[in-house]
C-alpha cells in the first residue's frame, strides 16, 4: 500500500519505484499535481512566457487571490477529481515502460493545461470582487511592476 505524503490538504500516494507528482507551480494549494518518473520529459521552464506552465498557473493563482474564499470553489471539486484520476492512472503505470509513462504524464499536463484555461475563463466571468486587504493588494500591485513579471493589468490579480 503507497504511504500517502503530500503538502497541503489533498492526500497523494508515493510509491517505492519514483513516481513523483508535482505541480511545477509556485502554488500548490491551487495546483494539480501530475505524474512524473525519473527520465521522463517536462515541460521547459523561462523567464517570462505566457505559454508556460508556471505563468499559465500563476494567472490563475493570482485571479484566485483575489477572492480565495469565493473563487477556490469554483474549480476545486473539479481539480481534485482530475487529480485522483491522474494517481490512479499514474499507479497503475509505475512498472510500465518508460516511453508509456513518459506519454501518459504529457497527458496529464496537456489535462491540467486545459482545464486550467477553463478555470481561469470561470473566475473571469464569475465577476467576484476583490476582497484582498488593502496593503495585501497593495503588494500585489508592486509584485506585477517587477521585471520579471508582465505589464501591470495583464494578470487578473
Amino acid at each position: 500500500m503507497p504511504s500517502v505524503t503530500k503538502p497541503s490538504s489533498r492526500k497523494c500516494p508515493t510509491t517505492d519505484l519514483q513516481t513523483h507528482f508535482v505541480t511545477g507551480t509556485a502554488a500548490p494549494c491551487t495546483s494539480l499535481f501530475k505524474p512524473v518518473w525519473l527520465g521522463s520529459e517536462l515541460p521547459p521552464t523561462a523567464a517570462y512566457d505566457e505559454a508556460s506552465l508556471f505563468w499559465r498557473h500563476e494567472a490563475l493563482y493570482r485571479a484566485t487571490l483575489r477572492n480565495y474564499a469565493a473563487s477556490l470553489p469554483l474549480y476545486a471539486p473539479e481539480r481534485d477529481a482530475l487529480e485522483a484520476q491522474f494517481v490512479a492512472g499514474a499507479l497503475k503505470l509505475h512498472e510500465r515502460p518508460a516511453a508509456e509513462r513518459g506519454a501518459y504524464a504529457a497527458a496529464c499536463f496537456a489535462q491540467a493545461a486545459e482545464a486550467e484555461g477553463r478555470w481561469r475563463e470561470r473566475l473571469a466571468a464569475a465577476h467576484l470582487p476583490d476582497t484582498r486587504p488593502f496593503l495585501y493588494a497593495l503588494a500585489w500591485r508592486g509584485f506585477e511592476r517587477t521585471p520579471r513579471r508582465p505589464a501591470q493589468g495583464s494578470f487578473s490579480a
